[in-house]
């Protein structure tokens, strides 16, 4: 599994670090994904759409030098592919969430029309109190059609 994910990273860097879907099916034929169930997971991981973090543990002791190397040589190769993650929503998970966007806004429009309205029905029960609107209400209803028309 692992000899087979260093030969998919190996097959990755070699290819310019990335599988997005414009590359050409004779670029990403020589990755070998299926020969290993831990490549065929992580097929979105590298290279692809998703996120992958990998960590290259090394030793700073002089017995394993070779090792240490390897892997630090695995490493610069895992450091060149380049993923272009999305989220992937569904058509009837967008619809919902736009839906709840609007329905939100309408809310917030609710609640500021209801203040204009109450905001003008105070000013005109003052102006009739004073004696200025002289108990036509043809001004209130006009304003307030103008408010919630404009």
């Amino acid at each position: 599994s692992l000899y087979t994910l260093g030969k998919v990273i190996n097959g990755i860097s070699k290819n310019g670090g990335t599988l997005l879907p414009g590359t050409t099916r004779r670029h990403n034929q020589n990755i070998p994904f299926r020969e290993s169930v831990l490549t065929k997971l992580l097929v979105q991981s590298l290279g692809g759409d998703n996120m992958c973090a990998m960590c290259a543990c090394v030793s700073p002791g002089s017995h394993v030098t070779g090792e240490t190397v390897r892997t630090l040589g695995f490493a610069m190769m895992v450091k060149g592919i380049m993923n272009h993650p999305s989220i992937h929503i569904d058509e009837q998970e967008k619809l919902v969430t736009d839906l709840k966007k609007e329905i939100e806004k309408l809310k917030r429009e609710n609640i500021q029309l209801k203040h204009m309205v109450i905001e003008v029905s105070q000013e005109a029960s003052l102006a009739s109190s004073k004696g200025l609107g002289g108990g036509n209400h043809l001004g209130l209803v006009s304003e307030i059609d103008r408010l919630v028309v404009g």
